[in-house]
């Protein structure tokens, strides 16, 4: 069987060749923002190969994803599949996550000047 990591969490899950990345993400319970259930439309799962292969880019991502984002190795998790090759996936973090992890940083700072 094949294996995929998500990172940062470093989850790893079993996968047959065929499945694609978002199912992969919700069995291994790695949060990928998805509005359209893996229909190509709402654009939210973007996600970065980082090794390993995949399947050849859909015709709904030559449509929707720049060409920038192709050469950057950029896919929709929903329409990307595993092959029989282990795979490495970096999934983006929340915006917001990162915003409010800067202000508790900030927060903490303050606190340590005092």
């Amino acid at each position: 069987m094949t294996k995929v990591t998500f990172y940062p969490s470093k989850k790893t899950v079993k996968a047959r060749s065929g499945q694609t990345i978002l199912q992969l993400s919700r069995v291994a319970r790695v949060a990928i923002p998805t509005r359209c259930d893996g229909n190509a439309a709402c654009m939210l799962c973007k996600i970065t190969i980082e090794q390993g292969n995949v399947t050849p880019l859909s015709a709904s991502e030559k449509r929707k994803l720049s060409e920038r984002d192709q050469v950057r190795g950029i896919r929709l998790a929903c329409q990307t599949r595993v092959t029989e090759e282990d795979v490495c996936i970096r999934v983006p973090e929340s915006k917001w996550k990162s915003v409010v992890e800067k202000a508790l940083e900030r927060q903490r700072l303050e606190e340590e000047e005092w």
